[in-house]
């Protein structure tokens, strides 16, 4: 920076430089992608080689402001553009960034209360075993009944959930209620199926995640085999020397693990095998053209492949057809969860789906749907 500038600390990992006499837009998109190399350099702390991933949103006087605030304000717009596109880039302002930041600043208030006044809720969607019968496991899926707007969608409030920190919150209610459910269907007579929570990035940094597990179990007469936590891949790969203290802490208290959406974030075979999960969760991007599309077909058989040969369970997700539980029972692949089987439900409508399956051992891969009245199938 010249002697004229300003770098400030807003707080946190959040900074600000103010450029003066600039002389077009453009400079200040030059000199800010220098900044975003320089900051992107690999350094050494305590022998430890380290980078960051900035992203930078910038406004320009007068054109998107014609005072401080204005500016800052929409210069913290386009950095979370930025954020959105990916990391580590530079975002130049435009009006339609306010939209979208007035949007996640009220999707932010609404989810806190929503948390506070118990408007999230979970549906479970069934995975089967190969043979199409066997109810082996439900994941756990967050729902947000809006009174206003009715059910939204995990895409639209989880990632504002993370870039916010109410995902440790939400984390905590999810593993307690799925908890909670899991209990009462054992109390209710409906055993032998497992449950999947998906953990995030942040829970799994939390130094007393594995105690938090503990408790829970505990608290609801749990055992450890009963659950299985899923972790994507990218989160995986974050850090993961400290992810794989983590999962064997887990894993030695008898926690089943998963990795998901397998094969499509970045990934390094050789921390793969050093990882001490059960189970790959084989992504629905693969699934969907499996019986059309050659590379699909290839990618599936040769990740089932990878899998047993490591000593890993399957599990294909998006299951949308028999033709594709057939190919993908070919392949050996041992669990399958799609809509063949059955959308996600509420609690009462899996605990019937669960009776119903154990009472007459029906293949739902070969009925219509599910076999249970429309709005079952649809949760």
């Amino acid at each position: 920076m010249r002697d004229s500038d300003v770098v400030a600390r807003l707080g946190g990992d959040e900074f600000v430089i103010v450029l003066n006499r600039l002389d077009a837009a453009q400079t200040a998109a030059t000199l800010t992608e220098k900044v975003r190399q320089r900051i992107g350099e690999r350094y050494e702390i305590d022998g430890h080689i380290l980078h960051t991933t900035p992203s930078l949103g910038v406004s320009i006087f007068p054109l998107d402001g014609a005072d401080a605030d204005t500016l800052m304000k929409n210069a913290d717009a386009a950095m979370y553009h930025a954020k959105a596109e990916g990391r580590d880039n530079v975002q130049l302002f435009n009006p339609r960034l306010n939209e979208a930041a007035s949007s996640r600043l009220r999707i932010q208030t609404r989810l806190r209360e929503a948390l506070e006044k118990r408007r999230l809720l979970l549906h479970y969607q069934p995975q089967l075993a190969a043979d199409g019968r066997s109810l082996a496991g439900v994941e756990a899926l967050i729902r947000w009944l809006d009174p206003d707007e009715g059910m939204i969608p995990p895409d639209r409030f989880i990632p504002i959930a993370e870039e916010t920190g109410l995902i440790g919150p939400i984390g905590a209610w999810v593993i307690e209620e799925s908890f909670r459910q899991l209990a009462q269907w054992r109390a209710a007579g409906l055993s032998g199926f497992r449950m999947s929570i998906n953990l995030s990035a942040q829970q799994l940094r939390l130094r007393d995640l594995p105690r938090q597990i503990a408790e829970a179990c505990t608290r609801h007469g749990l055992s450890a085999g009963d659950i299985e936590l899923e972790i994507t891949e990218s989160t995986a790969m974050r850090d993961p020397e400290s992810t794989i203290d983590t999962l064997r802490q887990l894993r030695e208290m008898g926690i089943e693990l998963a990795i998901d959406d397998f094969g499509t974030g970045y990934s390094s075979l050789s921390y793969l095998k050093l990882l001490p999960i059960g189970r790959l969760k084989l992504d629905r991007s693969f699934v969907h053209e499996i019986e059309a599309n050659t590379n699909d077909a290839a990618i599936c058989a040769a990740t089932i492949a990878l899998a047993h040969n490591l000593g890993l369970e399957v599990v294909a997700e998006g299951v949308e057809t028999s033709a594709q539980f057939d190919f993908l029972r070919e392949l050996d692949c041992d669990l399958f969860q799609g809509y063949l089987f059955s959308r996600p439900l509420d609690a009462d409508a899996l605990a019937r789906f669960a009776a119903r399956h154990r009472a007459t051992g029906t293949d739902p891969a070969r009925e219509d749907t599910t076999g249970l009245p429309l709005n079952e199938q649809t949760g």
